[in-house]
């Protein structure tokens, strides 16, 4: 009569258990991405509204910024660090008031939205943000798109890793 198990047995339970903890690892690395650019896209939204009503009595963005955005008191103390807008990444979101012509009023602003991951990238992307936003591009993109971007053009432009970008543009 037998008494106990067998090495072999018992590497094969071992194996067994480090698969199934590599799947979790992997699913739960995932789900916190996709939570991630939920936030991302909830942030961005707020930060258009907030914009907006900040600047509801002005003809341009001329003067707005992160650190305005930053020290209004409307932006959740969770997208802020070191007195300026950052991404659930802790990446950098710049507010940058322009004009598309030469010393014109400022009647565009620009966030820049940095060191996203390519999920993060791709949905961003994708958003249209009400209508609010004039217009979107992402990383290695050169043509402006109104209207969220098509999933073949972020897939082809946003890259693996960490360091994408979405510009997102917004008219007074």
């Amino acid at each position: 009569m037998r008494k106990g198990i067998t090495l072999i047995e018992s590497l094969f339970v071992l194996g067994i258990m480090a698969v199934l903890v590599g799947g979790v690892m992997v699913f739960y690395s995932l789900s916190t991405v996709s939570m991630k650019s939920n936030q991302l896209i909830t942030e961005v939204t707020q930060l258009i509204q907030i914009t907006q009503e900040l600047n509801k009595d002005r003809t341009t963005f001329t003067g707005m910024n992160s650190q305005v955005l930053a020290k209004s008191g409307l932006v959740s103390s969770k997208y802020i660090s070191g007195g300026t807008l950052v991404t659930p990444w802790g990446g950098e979101v710049q507010a940058i008031p322009f004009n598309y012509e030469d010393n014109g009023p400022d009647y565009y602003l620009a966030f820049n939205i940095l060191n996203l991951p390519r999920e993060a990238c791709e949905k961003l992307g994708m958003q249209d943000f009400g209508g609010t936003a004039q217009s979107v591009t992402v990383t290695n993109m050169r043509v402006d798109d109104t209207e969220g971007l098509a999933p073949i053009v972020l897939v082809k432009n946003c890259q693996n890793g960490d360091n994408n970008y979405v510009n997102i543009r917004i008219m007074h």
